[in-house]
């Protein structure tokens, strides 16, 4: 998993790759884990970390390899795929969200993994496009919580 630093140059790489040799559409996802802040309340900071693992576990195995992914804060994350379509890249989405309903079924942890996703697809692979994109995940993210918070759910529920 990458840090922040990190993810960051080896995107900018990849654009460079992208814009001279790709016909596909870079996409960026931005995912923050709900309720972490609960789980490290009622179950400990140890316990916040073992979360925080699992997820990144499932980022890693439901994503491609040649997909960049970066922890870029405490609960987190980013993701800079290629994609061929924008339903492309919702399938993406899809595909994770249903990967993290698998591992809260198999119940390893007296909470659920859950978090909040927001993805782009850049107009362009530039430096410009993928800055802003990373701003418009982050609002589509903040809107998902906000509904998320709306319908009483923003909490993951424990097992």
């Amino acid at each position: 998993m990458l840090n922040r630093r990190g993810f960051f140059q080896f995107v900018y790489s990849r654009m460079d790759f992208m814009r001279r040799n790709s016909e596909m559409i870079p996409m960026v996802m931005f995912m923050d884990m709900d309720g972490l802040k609960m789980i490290n309340d009622t179950y400990g900071h140890k316990e916040g970390d073992k979360a925080i693992a699992a997820f990144s576990h499932i980022l890693k195995d439901t994503l491609r390899k040649e997909d960049i992914i970066g922890r870029v804060g405490g609960d987190e994350f980013v993701v800079f795929s290629s994609v061929k379509t924008k339903e492309t890249g919702d399938q993406v989405t899809n595909r994770l969200r249903a990967r993290i309903d698998e591992y809260n079924q198999l119940g390893f942890h007296p909470y659920k993994v859950q978090c909040s996703i927001g993805n782009v697809v850049l107009e362009n692979a530039t430096k410009e496009c993928f800055e802003t994109a990373i701003l418009s995940a982050d609002n589509v993210l903040y809107e998902e919580k906000m509904r998320k918070k709306a319908l009483g759910i923003s909490r993951p529920p424990v097992n």
